[in-house]
């Protein structure tokens, strides 16, 4: 037996509602979005209409299931679009920690600049130069070891809960590149030059303990493993800086 059903009486649910909304309204989607970004680089304005679109594609459906599509346009679908492209929020998703997201540039806590953008000089007399050419300036200070210098080892002796002159000894011995007199040091910490001793054998300890060498010395190798870089460490008690 068969039954006629008129399709006027068939509902088609709100992905159909909502399909049918966009191929109405796909032309003036994209000719608004395209025209937001008219004065951005092809590439970019691509990108950009693709992404006002897919977020116009889940308005649309959302809309249709709460049955207010009726109540959207496409003026709002674009306005709405680049807002949240300009923002840096991506319909796959957007990072606010990754460095190199659009989102994280957008709040100010990163910024990306070419390889070949001029950089000021490390000294008043010293003319602009290119990023790559300070990068591979060997005068300038490891990227590594100032890491290394400004977080970890500040984190080690936290834990290790070395004493306060250590700690001081320490940020000589940074700040000096083990360039300092130890006589220097101990009049800077208002100790004898035996208790300097001591004061690097107590740094020595702390830091081998999480398998650091000294980060007046060269780098451990990954051959070397925790038995080279604890030499290494105990290598601090003995330099002297002079």
């Amino acid at each position: 037996m068969s039954i006629a059903v008129s399709a006027s009486h068939v509902w088609l649910g709100p992905s159909w509602t909502a399909n049918r909304w966009l191929e109405e309204n796909l032309a003036e989607l994209t000719g608004r979005a395209s025209a937001c970004f008219a004065r951005t680089d092809p590439d970019r304005r691509e990108e950009a209409v693709a992404e006002i679109t897919a977020t116009s594609v889940a308005a649309a459906h959302s809309a249709a299931r709460r049955g207010t599509l009726a109540r959207l346009t496409a003026n709002w679908c674009v306005i709405f679009g680049v807002r949240r492209f300009k923002s840096g929020r991506r319909f796959a998703g957007s990072s606010s920690r990754c460095v190199m997201s659009e989102r994280t540039q957008a709040l100010g806590r990163s910024k990306v600049e070419s390889i070949h953008a001029m950089v000021p000089g490390d000294a008043p007399y010293r003319a602009a130069i290119p990023l790559a050419e300070a990068l591979a300036d060997r005068r300038a200070e490891d990227p590594y070891d100032i890491v290394r210098r400004e977080y970890d080892y500040p984190i080690i002796l936290g834990l290790e809960r070395v004493s306060v002159k250590a700690k001081d000894a320490f940020c000589f011995l940074a700040e000096t590149h083990g360039a300092g007199q130890q006589l220097e040091l101990a009049a800077t910490l208002r100790v004898s030059g035996g208790r300097i001793s001591q004061l690097k054998q107590e740094l020595a300890e702390a830091l081998a303990k999480h398998d650091y060498h000294s980060p007046l010395g060269p780098r451990p190798s990954a051959r070397g493993g925790a038995a080279s870089a604890r030499g290494r460490a105990m290598g601090l008690q003995g330099r002297s800086g002079s």
